[in-house]
């Protein structure tokens, strides 16, 4: 079973209609996934279950565009020395854009707003290095 993040399980699913599964821009598919979450945490009794339910591997592509994607930003803001904001996500692509990060000496992340409207915001970080 393919992992996309390491401390998740990916449950791959493959189906001839995958479209009734994600559903526009994948709403369904996250549904489906918070919903499995849940019922797999209160059987557990504990919140954090780590899976990734992902349909004719609709998830992987989505989250290789979002990391080349936040990648050529973070190159954009390292490069401009200037701060970036990302559009809305889900909290879980969020937190794909986090990790791209976490371990970059020239970009910090950062969340902002809330609700539908929360998003990243990549900020230059001035080190010894870039002047």
């Amino acid at each position: 079973v393919p992992s996309y993040l390491p401390s998740y399980t990916t449950f791959l699913v493959k189906s001839s209609d995958s479209r009734l599964l994600i559903g526009t821009k994948g709403e369904t598919l996250n549904a489906l996934t918070y919903l499995v979450r849940k019922i797999l945490s209160k059987k557990n009794g504990h919140e954090d279950v780590r899976i990734i339910i992902d349909v004719n591997n609709y998830q992987e592509k989505n989250i290789k565009n979002l990391k080349d994607k936040a990648t050529i930003l973070g190159d954009r803001v390292k490069s401009y020395g200037i701060s970036v904001e990302m559009e809305p996500m889900s909290p879980y692509e969020r937190m794909i854009i986090h990790s791209v990060f976490e371990n970059n000496p020239h970009v910090k992340t950062e969340s902002r707003g809330e609700g539908v409207n929360r998003r990243v915001v990549l900020k230059f970080v001035k080190t010894e290095e870039t002047f």
